[in-house]
C-alpha cells in the first residue's frame, strides 16, 4: 500500500507531465488497439459457421495456351451439385447460389434494400446456418420462395408472424416468406438478409447453369470428418475430366479450400495486413518509448525524492514497484479517455478502419486489448524502473542531474524514425488516392446517372426512350448491358481452328454509346447490327492482327458468335473495374433495344436536375421504383480500400506527432535545464545567439538525420509493398518521399530553436546568481 501511496504522491507532484502520458498514451493505444482489432477481424472471417472447418468453397482456375489465370470464386453452375452426387463419402452438402440479387424486396410500395441472394435447398445444411422457421430443403425446391434473416423480418413486418406473407423482388416477382433464419454477423465473406429460391431463377431462364459457360455461380460444400483435402481436390478433378475434358488449348482444375481462408486469399487484404501490422506495432513502440523518455526526461527531477525513499530504507525492488504502480495509473487513466474517445467518434473510427466498437470488444478478440496494454506495462515501467531503481545513492545526491542518459537519446532515434515512416506512408497514400481518383480512365462518368431500364418488351424500352430523351435536363442517354465500373460478364475467344486463346469481355450496346461514354474510337465506327463488332486495343494485340483491323471478318469457329462477325472500329484501351488490372481485352455487340441499363447524362446545376429528373421518373414511370446510382461514386466507391487506409495514416500520423512532439519537448526541456549553466557560461565568453542555437541544433539533427533516412527506406519499402496493387502510380514517387524527410528534418529544427529561445537569449546572470 507504501509504494501506491508514494507512487500516487510522484504522480500528483508538480512537473511530473502527467496530462501529457495520459493523453499520448490513450491516443496512442486506442490506434495501436484499433489497427489490431481490424486485423484480428480479417482473420476471423467465415468462422461463425457451424463446424466451420468442415466447410470449403470451391475455386476454378483456367489455363488457356499454357498462360494460366487467376484463381476465380466464379464456377459452372453444375459443379457443385456434381460434387455432391459423385462423391457422396466425401462430401455431405453441396449448394450453388447467385448473388446478383440486389434489385431489393417490396412489401406494399415500400422497398427494402437489404442484401439478398439466391440458393438451392442445401444451402442452409451446407453453410452450418440455424434455421429457426421453415423448411429449407423442401422449400428452396419450389420457385418464388424466400427466406429472411431474424432482423429483417422484424424490420419489414415488425412483430407479425412473416410466415405465409408476400414480398416482391423488384415490385416484379412475388416471393413467399417460408422460413426464418439466423443473423450472421459482419465478418462473412458472403453476408445476405435473405435467400430466394434457386428456381425462381431457372423458371425465368437467369444464367447458365451448365458445363458449357456461365461461370457466374459462387459454390460451397460440407466435407465429412477426417477427409484429406489433398485426396478431395483430386477426387474433384477427376470427376471434372469426365463431365468437362481438358482441351490441347483450355485446361481447367478446381481446387476445394477451407472457406475460413476466403477472406485472406485476397492479395489486397494480405497486403493491408501486412501494412497495418507495421503501422500498429510502430504506433505501439512509439507510444510505449515516448512514454518511457517523458518518464527517463523527468529524472533529474525526481532524482533527489528516490535518493530519500533509498535512504529511508526502500530498497531497489521497492522504487522499482513504484514505477510499475505509476504505469498502471497512468494506463488507467488513459483507459478512461480510451472509452470516452471510442464513444464520440465511433462513426469516423467506422469510417476509417472500417471496425465498429462493437467489433473490437467481441469476447474472441479482447485478447487484443488485453495484450496490447500488457506490452505497455512491461516496456512503459519495466525501462524506468530499472534505471531508477538501479541508481547509487552517492550518484543522485552529486552528479545525476548532469548526467546525459543514453536511453534518451536511443528512443528520440526510435520516435524520429517512426514519425518518418508514419509521414512518409501518409504522403504516399494521399498522392496515391488523388492518382487513382484523377488517372485518365479512357471514358467520361462526369455526371452520368445510371438504373435500370423501366420496361421489358421492346415496346416498353423504346416509350422510356423517347420519353427520356425530350427531358429538358438530360444532355445525353445511351444503354448497355454492363459499364467499366462493374466489369463485364467473360467469353472465350478461339483462333479459326476452334482452339482456345484468351477469355474477352463483351458488352451490347445501343447506337452512339461509344460517344456518350466519351470513349476513344482509334479507327472505323461502332457496330450497327448483328452482324458487326467493335474491339479495343488489347484484343486486337491478343488476336496478332497488326494494323489490319477495321473490316477484318471473324469466322464462327472463334466463338465470338454463332455466325461470322465483321470488325467495323478499333476502341482505344479503357479502365475496366479499376486500376488495380492492366487492360482486357473487350469487344462491342450491337444491341437494338434500350435495355436492360441505362445511362443518363445530367445538365449542370447537377444536383438540381437529378432532383428535377427523379420527379419526372415519378411521373412517368409510377409503376417502377427507379432509384439512380451516380458513376463517379461507384468509381470513388472501387478505392474505398484505398480511401480507408489514406485515412487511418492520416490518423495515425496525427497520433504520432501529437505523442513524438510531447515526448520531444521533454526531452528539449530536460536538455535546457541539463546545459542551461553551460550556455550561460559560453553567453560569458563572447558566444553569440546564432552560435548556441547552431550548437543545440546541430546536436539533436546528428540524431534526427539517420533515424529520418532509416524511416524513410522502411516507408520506401512498405510504400512498394502496397503500390503493388495499382496498374498506375504517382509520378517521381522518390522526390516525395525525399520532401516528407525534409519536412520531418525542418519541424524537427523549428521545434528545438522554439523551445531554446528563451534560454538562448536570457540574461546569463539569471544562471549563474546561485554559483
Amino acid at each position: 500500500m507504501k509504494q501506491i501511496y508514494y507512487s500516487w504522491r510522484a504522480m500528483s507532484g508538480p512537473g511530473n507531465s502527467n496530462a501529457i502520458k495520459i493523453i499520448s498514451v490513450a491516443l496512442g493505444l486506442l490506434m495501436t488497439i484499433l489497427l489490431m482489432s481490424r486485423m484480428a477481424l480479417n482473420h476471423s472471417f467465415d468462422t461463425c459457421y457451424e463446424n466451420h472447418r468442415q466447410l470449403y468453397q470451391l475455386w476454378m482456375q483456367y489455363t488457356i495456351n499454357g498462360n494460366t489465370l487467376d484463381r476465380q470464386q466464379q464456377c459452372l453452375g453444375k459443379l457443385a451439385g456434381a460434387i455432391y452426387e459423385e462423391l457422396p463419402e466425401m462430401v455431405v452438402a453441396a449448394t450453388t447460389t447467385s448473388r446478383n440479387m440486389g434489385q431489393g424486396l417490396f412489401r406494399g410500395d415500400t422497398k427494402f434494400s437489404e442484401k439478398a441472394i439466391a440458393a438451392d435447398s442445401l444451402f442452409f445444411k451446407t453453410m452450418g446456418i440455424e434455421v429457426l422457421k421453415g423448411d429449407p430443403v423442401i422449400d428452396l425446391t419450389q420457385k418464388d420462395v424466400v427466406y429472411l434473416s431474424e432482423s429483417y423480418a422484424v424490420m419489414i413486418f415488425g412483430g407479425d408472424d412473416p410466415i405465409g406473407e408476400v414480398l416482391k423482388y423488384n415490385n416484379e416477382w412475388e416471393l413467399t416468406v417460408k422460413g426464418i433464419y439466423r443473423d450472421l454477423p459482419d465478418n462473412v465473406t458472403t453476408p445476405h438478409k435473405a435467400v430466394i429460391s434457386m428456381p425462381s431463377l431457372w423458371s425465368r431462364e437467369w444464367g447458365n447453369y451448365s458445363w458449357n459457360g456461365g461461370d457466374s455461380w459462387p459454390e460451397f460444400i460440407r466435407v465429412a470428418d477426417g477427409v484429406d483435402p489433398v485426396e478431395l481436390n483430386r477426387r474433384i478433378n477427376e470427376m471434372l475430366q469426365k463431365n468437362l475434358p481438358d482441351t490441347e488449348s483450355l485446361q481447367l482444375v478446381i481446387d476445394a479450400a477451407p472457406l475460413t481462408d476466403t477472406y485472406m486469399s485476397n492479395d489486397e487484404v494480405r497486403r493491408m495486413d501486412r501494412i497495418m501490422l507495421v503501422l500498429s506495432l510502430a504506433l505501439l513502440f512509439i507510444t510505449t518509448l515516448n512514454y518511457v523518455l517523458i518518464t527517463i526526461a523527468s529524472l533529474s527531477k525526481r532524482a533527489k525524492s528516490i535518493g530519500i525513499h533509498k535512504c529511508n530504507g526502500a530498497g531497489s525492488p521497492t522504487i522499482f514497484s513504484m514505477f510499475i504502480i505509476e504505469t498502471l495509473m497512468v494506463l488507467g487513466c488513459a483507459l478512461v479517455l480510451m472509452v470516452i474517445l471510442t464513444l464520440a467518434f465511433g462513426d469516423m473510427i467506422k469510417d476509417t478502419i472500417n471496425i465498429t466498437p462493437k467489433q473490437m470488444l467481441e469476447p474472441s478478440r479482447l485478447w487484443v486489448p488485453i495484450s496490447v496494454m500488457i506490452i505497455f506495462v512491461l516496456i512503459g515501467g519495466i525501462i524506468p524502473g530499472r534505471i531508477f531503481s538501479r541508481i547509487p545513492v552517492n550518484n543522485i545526491f552529486r552528479r545525476f542531474s548532469s548526467r546525459r542518459n543514453p536511453w534518451t537519446r536511443t528512443l528520440l532515434c526510435v520516435e524520429f524514425a517512426g514519425v518518418t515512416f508514419i509521414v512518409c506512408m501518409m504522403t504516399v497514400a494521399a498522392l496515391q488516392y488523388h492518382e487513382v481518383m484523377n488517372h485518365d480512365l479512357g471514358y467520361n462518368p462526369e455526371r452520368v446517372v445510371i438504373a435500370e431500364v423501366p420496361g421489358q418488351s421492346a415496346k416498353e424500352v423504346d416509350a422510356a426512350y423517347n420519353a427520356l430523351r425530350d427531358l429538358p435536363v438530360i444532355e445525353g442517354l445511351s444503354a448497355s448491358y454492363y459499364n467499366p465500373v462493374w466489369g463485364y460478364s467473360g467469353m472465350m475467344v478461339s483462333d479459326n481452328s476452334g482452339n482456345d486463346l484468351f477469355s474477352s469481355r463483351y458488352d451490347a450496346c445501343i447506337n452512339g454509346y461509344i460517344d456518350f461514354m466519351g470513349m476513344t474510337l482509334i479507327k472505323g465506327r461502332e457496330p450497327r447490327d448483328d452482324n458487326e463488332i467493335a474491339v479495343n486495343e488489347e484484343f486486337a494485340r491478343l488476336m496478332n492482327w497488326g494494323d489490319d483491323i477495321v473490316g477484318r471478318i471473324v469466322p464462327e469457329s472463334s466463338k465470338i458468335a454463332k455466325h461470322p462477325v465483321t470488325v467495323t472500329g478499333l476502341l482505344r484501351d479503357f479502365n475496366i473495374g479499376g486500376f488495380f488490372e492492366e487492360p482486357m481485352p473487350y469487344l462491342m455487340f450491337y444491341s437494338r433495344y434500350f435495355y436492360p441499363t441505362m445511362y443518363l447524362r445530367v445538365k449542370e446545376p447537377f444536383k438540381q436536375n437529378l432532383m428535377q429528373l427523379e420527379e419526372s421518373m415519378k411521373e412517368l414511370f409510377p409503376a417502377y421504383d427507379i432509384e439512380f446510382s451516380l458513376m463517379e461514386k461507384e468509381i470513388s466507391d472501387t478505392y474505398e480500400n484505398v480511401r480507408q487506409f489514406r485515412n487511418a495514416t492520416v490518423m495515425a500520423c496525427v497520433v504520432i506527432l501529437f505523442i513524438t512532439l510531447m515526448g520531444f519537448i521533454g526531452y528539449i526541456r530536460n536538455e535546457v535545464q541539463r546545459r542551461g549553466k553551460e550556455i550561460a557560461i559560453r553567453k560569458v565568453n563572447g558566444a553569440e545567439s546564432h552560435h548556441l542555437f547552431s550548437l543545440l541544433i546541430r546536436d539533436i539533427v546528428s540524431i534526427a538525420v539517420p533515424s529520418i533516412i532509416a524511416g524513410a527506406v522502411a516507408a520506401w519499402f512498405t510504400g512498394k509493398i502496397w503500390l503493388e496493387q495499382f496498374t498506375v502510380e504517382v509520378n517521381f514517387l522518390a522526390g516525395y518521399y525525399i520532401l516528407a524527410s525534409i519536412a520531418v528534418l525542418v519541424a524537427i529544427v523549428l521545434c528545438v530553436y522554439v523551445m531554446t529561445r528563451k534560454i538562448v537569449n536570457e540574461n546569463p546572470v539569471i544562471r549563474l546568481k546561485n554559483e
